[in-house]
């Protein structure tokens, strides 16, 4: 996840403002943090560079390499902060997994671009006349569509209950698009944030 998305992001629940505690980064991209609600001691990590924020979402491999700083984030919060393990499965993860390493290039039939024109197509719009606009794709599946609608400096954000954020990230080639693990019946953003909902 590129450092510019924070801004854009809150607590599910509340909405509220989250604290960021950084594990990881490369220059501007973060690799592994936490977000933390003050309020109501909720934590949100990222995982691979995805937000998942989703409650008890902590995947153990996370929960034991990070065991020493999240100790130090709890102790900021009075220790009163619960890191919860994963009990989270979704059965389309497989699927998406099956799809990134068998490098499928279409989605349900149909090329990115195919489904791209469709969606301008149902819309009646043109790709100039998303140029700078903020997208949301939920239930992004494998995020080809979320990355296409990042062209022309729109700044889409892909989310999915599923573990494929988890893989679309490790392919995203743009720094106009953040995935995102959520519950899209609780998104994770400021309000109003977004010109174009796609689901």
């Amino acid at each position: 996840m590129e450092s510019k998305f924070l801004d854009y992001l809150r607590d599910p629940i509340g909405q509220d403002d989250l604290d960021f505690h950084q594990f990881e980064a490369e220059e501007e991209q973060i690799i592994s943090a936490v977000f933390v609600n003050p309020k109501t001691k909720a934590a949100y990590p990222i995982v691979g560079g995805v937000p998942i924020m989703l409650p008890n979402s902590f995947p153990k491999e996370f929960l034991d390499k990070f065991s020493s700083e999240l100790a130090e984030v709890n102790e900021k919060y009075g220790g009163n902060l619960r890191f919860q393990k994963s009990d989270l499965s979704w059965s389309f993860s497989a699927e998406w997994e099956h799809h990134f390493n068998t490098e499928l290039s279409k989605t349900w039939g149909y090329s990115v671009q195919e489904r791209y024109d469709q969606f301008l197509l149902n819309i009646q719009s043109s790709k100039e006349e998303l140029q700078g606009k903020f997208v949301l794709d939920g239930g992004c599946g494998n995020g080809d569509l979320t990355k296409e609608f990042a062209i022309n400096d729109s700044i889409a954000f892909g989310v999915d209950y599923s573990e494929s954020v988890l893989f679309a990230e490790k392919h995203r080639d743009n720094k106009n698009t953040c995935f995102v693990r959520a519950d899209l019946r609780f998104l994770p953003f400021r309000k109003d944030l977004f010109d174009v909902i796609v689901a």
